[in-house]
């Protein structure tokens, strides 16, 4: 055969075998979709003072970057919420913080949106781990994309965490180091799907924090201990054990608080003597706080 009849038979064949394209190998349609993100109306910073200042103006609403600096985006196919096919992260370093921009194919798709303030995290599946906790935001919700049209939806989101204060009525003795706290269960670990906490029933894992005094607050009452906690899974609860430490590690007072039950958006407080030595478990008083609309205080006493 000759060489210019060969390389035609070539061309021929490669003619042939690209005839019909394959549709597989086409890239998929994808449209445009932007999401504006806000925090719920009742919504407010945590800060607080004591005794309590008036209630704030009920149409005051914090901007996201007032609370947070640092925005997860997180997308799963919403027959698979095991391996999220987006994991973004935003900070104030991008202009439009608060709003995103993608593109997705036609289908259903779980979409998560998480903020928060300088904490290290990293998700495994849709458990999101917290190096530790700060005031969170979440929201999550089932998108549809099947229009050609590009696709804009606003995001509300809401606070997933709540406060525990204890306020110490004694005053603070010159020997008193610090305040410990060890918290059971307590988990940093949040399913981002439903925003609550993987805390397992019956776990018995702790966490221990401790807050060191200065010597100005040696002396002084009403000082405040307080730690933020994801809301367990409903009918869960956690119990405090506080321990006043003198520089040698000596307990010079130790508190049980067993059933706390925390709730998103709001701070629980506790009221009772952290330090002085006693001869009984004297009780706490109480008081749970709207920290949204910051209604009236609800009191307790067990």
């Amino acid at each position: 055969m000759k060489k210019k009849d060969y390389l035609a038979f070539v061309c021929l064949l490669c003619l042939l075998g690209c005839s019909k394209p394959d549709i597989n190998l086409m890239p998929e349609k994808k449209f445009p979709v932007r999401f504006s993100l806000r925090l719920n109306t009742e919504v407010l910073p945590f800060t607080r003072a004591l005794p309590p200042d008036p209630p704030l103006d009920p149409d005051e609403v914090c901007e996201l970057n007032e609370l947070c600096n640092t925005m997860d985006y997180i997308v799963f196919k919403e027959e698979d919420t095991t391996t999220p096919i987006r994991n973004r992260k935003y900070d104030l370093s991008n202009v439009d913080f608060g709003i995103v921009y993608d593109h997705l194919s036609p289908g259903n798709y779980k979409v998560v949106f998480i903020a928060y303030t300088s904490c290290v995290t990293t998700l495994s599946g849709h458990v999101m781990t917290f190096d530790r906790l700060s005031d969170t935001f979440h929201s999550a919700f089932t998108l549809e994309i099947q229009s050609e049209e590009s696709l804009t939806k606003d995001v509300s989101l809401n606070r997933i965490v709540g406060k525990i204060e204890f306020v110490a009525t004694d005053v603070l003795p010159t020997e008193i180091m610090c305040l410990a706290a060890e918290i059971t269960p307590y988990s940093k670990q949040l399913d981002v799907i439903t925003g609550k906490s993987t805390v397992p029933l019956g776990s018995t894992e702790s966490y221990t924090m401790k807050y060191e005094y200065s010597s100005k607050q040696k002396g002084k009452t009403n000082l405040l201990f307080e730690f933020l906690t994801f809301i367990p899974s409903p009918n869960e609860k956690f119990d405090v054990e506080t321990r006043a430490l003198t520089a040698s590690s000596e307990i010079t007072r130790q508190r049980n608080i067993n059933d706390v039950t925390p709730l998103a958006n709001r701070t629980i407080r506790y009221t009772g003597q952290l330090y002085t030595p006693a001869a009984s478990d004297d009780t706490f008083d109480i008081e749970i706080e709207e920290n949204g609309k910051w209604g009236d205080t609800i009191e307790n006493t067990f």
